[in-house]
């Protein structure tokens, strides 16, 4: 049997209910034999034969037989066994001619192998139902596992899905140099960059972070953005088309969540921008000839708090060659170092704006990067940062 049980766990099958019986048979009849048989041929006589070293193999039968877990195969294994000793008992008592007070002394094993049958099966219901609630346990951990490994899918389509969203490459606008990078916190994130040619050939660039980080405002993120490229064809005024989005947003969006957003529309021929924004700053504008950063505030309550918000006429800036605006998100300046919990700060931007400001675009912004994670020193991301630099060059 136990070559037989080796099998079917490396074949990962049950033995057969016959194959277990005919087992717990053969086992009672070798034990039972064995005592017949000292019965039988004792030089000692039947009644020393009812205490013979044989005797010690039928509790052995009934406690391994707990082993396989089924309280009634045991009670059954050791009722057959007392059965067939008291059978010798008495038989013993018949053709001894005993006197009737030694029957129940005769019995007395009889009956501790049914208490011993009884304690097996106690046993074995108490083990039963702890193996029971291990492999109910097994399974749910499994299911769970199974589950997250759907939802890790799942979130993996949707980064991939919401990457795919963002540009995919720079803007071409003869005399500027724009790129734009994002990273989420978790797989899926609630800021985005974007920008669009306009009908009137100007380039509308836009930046949004939805509060907190995830799936929910993912969504979010997804449906500002189809708001935002679906209106901005039709816009006449920067400020205008703020307000239609927040309505949109105020609508449709529950939960409390909300959206900073902040529009930039470049005019490149004429090198000037028109920046409004609903809650997000600041944007970091960099002088070249004085080396001095102008900062652009939220001009207004972020996307999806007040239905009728107004955000007013967007501000109009010339740009002169070498000028750079950075536009990013709070995740930059609110990432806190796990030394002292301070924060990399507006000022610090600031400060890094003007030291890096001569680099191109793209290196402007892996520059930022790199600082706010050096200064962060290995802490963990927890908001998602996205960022976009305009240099005219």
């Amino acid at each position: 049997m136990l070559y037989a049980v080796t099998r079917a766990n490396a074949r990962q099958r049950l033995i057969g209910e016959v194959r277990w019986r005919i087992n717990v048979a053969v086992e009672l009849t070798l034990a039972i034999g064995a005592l017949v048989i000292s019965h039988l041929l004792s030089p000692r006589g039947e009644v020393a034969a009812l205490s013979s070293p044989a005797l010690l193999l039928l509790p052995l039968v009934v406690l391994l037989s707990v082993l396989r877990l089924r309280p009634a195969f045991t009670l059954w294994t050791g009722l057959a066994g007392a059965a067939a000793h008291a059978a010798l008992a008495v038989w013993t008592y018949i053709v001894t001619r005993a006197e009737p007070s030694t029957l129940p002394v005769y019995l007395s094993y009889a009956a501790l192998l049914v208490l011993t049958a009884v304690a097996g099966a106690l046993v074995a219901r108490r083990v039963r139902g702890y193996v029971e609630a291990a492999v109910r346990e097994a399974e749910s951990l499994a299911a769970a596992r199974e589950q997250i490994g759907r939802v890790d899918h799942d979130l993996s389509m949707a980064r991939d899905i919401q990457r795919g969203l963002l540009p995919q490459s720079s803007p071409t606008i003869p005399g500027f140099d724009i790129a734009g990078m994002s990273r989420a916190a978790d797989q899926t994130g609630g800021d985005y960059y974007d920008w669009q040619e306009l009908p009137d050939g100007r380039l509308a660039i836009v930046l949004a972070d939805v509060s907190g980080h995830g799936i929910a405002p993912a969504l979010v993120m997804a449906v500002c953005r189809a708001y935002a490229r679906a209106s901005l064809p039709l816009m006449t005024d920067p400020g205008t088309l703020l307000e239609r989005i927040n309505t949109l947003v105020h609508e449709d969006v529950r939960g409390g969540r909300f959206v900073t957003f902040v529009l930039t529309v470049l005019d490149g021929p004429r090198s000037r921008f028109d920046v409004v924004s609903a809650g997000h700053g600041p944007t970091l504008l960099l002088r070249a000839a004085t080396g001095e950063v102008q900062q652009f505030g939220g001009d207004g309550m972020p996307l999806g708090v007040l239905p009728n918000e107004e955000y007013g006429r967007a501000q109009s800036v010339e740009l002169a060659s070498g000028d750079v605006l950075l536009m990013a998100t709070d995740g930059f300046f609110e990432w806190q170092r796990a030394s002292d919990n301070q924060q990399f700060g507006i000022e610090r931007l600031v400060q890094l704006l003007k030291r890096i400001g001569h680099e191109d675009a793209a290196t402007i912004l892996r520059r930022v990067d790199e600082a706010v994670l050096a200064f962060s020193q290995g802490s963990k991301q927890k908001d998602d940062v996205t960022a976009v630099v305009i240099k005219r060059v």
